[in-house]
């Protein structure tokens, strides 16, 4: 007869992980009045992503990965100015699976499955020796062509990009006293939408890195 292991049993067999990482509550950032001005500068950093391990070397929005919660009220419209301060090279080790490999799979924590083939080999220190090249993405918004992350659109170590974002008021039909429609402005709850890096054919290596928040 067998029995399910219990929540207890779960967390003694974790090993290094048998306690939760709890997360702070992350920092609020708010633009800058009367004209609304945002800077947020990317720069290397470290962040501890779990309590019983030390700090990892992560790329960081304002030296916080996930970078500072950005608070705006609905109809504001925010000029925010992205710093690239982002010094050496990729913050961690590239790992290509081999997903032929019976023993695992590529989302299996380690090197045990990592590939022997010479293309993967070469990913793994193509990536090593990249730099930060970034553009930043607001995920969800409606926002013009020339703020809105485009992938080659990147900056490098050194230079800054200018950016407008619009946050518009949430519209809710509503019926007029004398029975028409019309439409009322309500604030309601807000909408969130989160940020990331969006770098051609490099998103997924510089969000990996840390470059994200909301």
């Amino acid at each position: 007869m067998t029995t399910n292991p219990t929540l207890e049993d779960l967390r003694k067999s974790q090993g290094l992980f048998e306690r939760s990482a709890v997360m702070p509550r992350p920092v609020r950032k708010r633009p800058q009045r009367p004209n609304r001005e945002l800077e947020i500068e990317q720069r290397a950093g470290v962040a501890p992503l779990h309590p019983d391990l030390p700090d990892t070397p992560v790329w960081t929005y304002d030296g916080l990965s996930p970078g500072p919660v950005i608070v705006v009220r609905a109809g504001d419209r925010v000029h925010a100015t992205h710093r690239h301060d982002i010094v050496g090279t990729i913050p961690y080790r590239h790992v290509v699976v081999d997903d032929d490999d019976a023993a695992g799979t590529m989302n299996d924590a380690g090197y045990d499955c990592e590939s022997t083939d010479l293309a993967d080999v070469a990913e793994s220190d193509h990536v090593a020796d990249l730099h930060a090249h970034t553009v930043v993405h607001l995920h969800g918004a409606a926002t013009s062509p020339d703020s809105d992350g485009w992938a080659e659109n990147v900056i490098d170590f050194g230079q800054e990009k200018r950016d407008d974002y619009v946050f518009p008021r949430e519209t809710w039909p509503m019926s007029n006293h004398d029975g028409s429609s019309g439409t009322a402005y309500r604030s309601g709850a807000a909408p969130m939408y989160w940020y990331h890096d969006h770098g051609m054919s490099v998103t997924r290596l510089n969000v990996y890195a840390g470059l994200a928040g909301a």
